[in-house]
């Protein structure tokens, strides 16, 4: 009995990280994404606007925008560092 046990808990183990790491994946994937998707439908609602006041409250919102993606791509980054760092840690104790 131990040695399915211990099957069964070898398998769960691989399951789980063997899951982080995809979760870990898709979860920057999509924050990735999610940023382009934003700036592309920005950059498109400023290039059909024909003001000039609204054109430049349309660049001026796009330029913080993009300085708020790059804010998350370093916090992501440090994320994703410190997940990977984690879950190594863990798969070596």
């Amino acid at each position: 009995m131990p040695v399915l046990f211990r099957l069964l808990m070898v398998l769960i183990e691989v399951v789980g990280h063997t899951v982080r790491l995809l979760t870990l994946g898709f979860r920057l994937s999509a924050n990735i994404l999610r940023g382009h998707l934003i700036i592309d439908c920005m950059n498109t609602g400023v290039l059909v606007q024909l003001k000039l006041f609204i054109r430049i409250a349309g660049i001026s919102l796009r330029v913080l925008t993009l300085v708020f993606e790059l804010c998350v791509i370093f916090i992501q980054a440090f994320v994703f560092s410190l997940l990977s760092c984690i879950y190594l840690a863990e798969a070596y104790v």
